[in-house]
């Protein structure tokens, strides 16, 4: 009996515990994901990567902007052709100091738009405004 009531007790937490999750809220793995890889993608397009620091992220669940900001992004695999509720895109901003090719300091505010498909990253999107 003591067994059964245990089983019960777990089953019930579990049962709370996913109710807890807002339905249509992507999960935090995918922002940290989304972060990750725009980081990356951010650092690797500077002239100096290895003095590059990132500061200020703020990543938020987004829209897809298909008629405007996100258009280019849907016209080439994987994202091309994809039907639009397959796609949940996270933005991600910041700045990012580095050096230039001069070793002169600059400091780029940076956008980046992630592209999760059926749940999985499949693209990004980096928008850098160098400020010299």
């Amino acid at each position: 009996m003591a067994a059964g009531i245990a089983a019960a007790v777990v089953i019930a937490v579990v049962i709370g515990l996913l109710a807890d999750d807002k339905p249509g809220e992507p999960a935090v793995s995918d922002a940290d994901a989304a972060q990750q890889r725009c980081e990356t993608d951010i650092v690797n397009r500077l002239p100096s990567p290895s003095t590059a620091q990132i500061s200020g992220i703020e990543v938020t669940s987004d829209v897809l902007d298909a008629d405007s900001r996100d258009l280019f992004s849907l016209l080439d695999p994987p994202l091309k052709g994809a039907d639009h509720s397959r796609i949940k895109v996270w933005n991600v901003a910041g700045v990012v100091d580095s050096q230039n090719d001069s070793g002169n300091a600059m400091q780029s505010p940076f956008t980046c738009r992630a592209y999760f498909l059926d749940g999985e990253l499949a693209h990004t999107l980096v928008l850098l405004d160098h400020h010299h």
